[in-house]
């Protein structure tokens, strides 16, 4: 499933063998941003070509606390 917003491109996909994880992918030029999230839509990490992996972490209301990079450093 595929959907423009704004002139980006963004593709839904789902991994049934593995029953975990929903994937959005942004494409906007040359950079492509993977949004990992569970099924239930809560975002865990995004994937960036140049900046790596980074997990998000929420508080107990689900604001976006901080972002961690794949070693565990705070990144934003």
């Amino acid at each position: 499933m595929s959907f423009n917003a704004n002139g980006t491109e963004y593709e839904l996909v789902y991994d049934s063998t593995a029953g975990i994880l929903g994937v959005i992918e942004e494409s906007s030029g040359d950079v492509s941003i993977y949004y990992i999230r569970e099924p239930g839509g809560e975002l865990i990490a995004r994937l960036h070509p140049t900046e790596g992996i980074r997990y998000y972490h929420f508080d107990e209301l689900g604001s976006t606390r901080l972002l961690t990079d794949g070693s565990g450093n705070v990144t934003d």
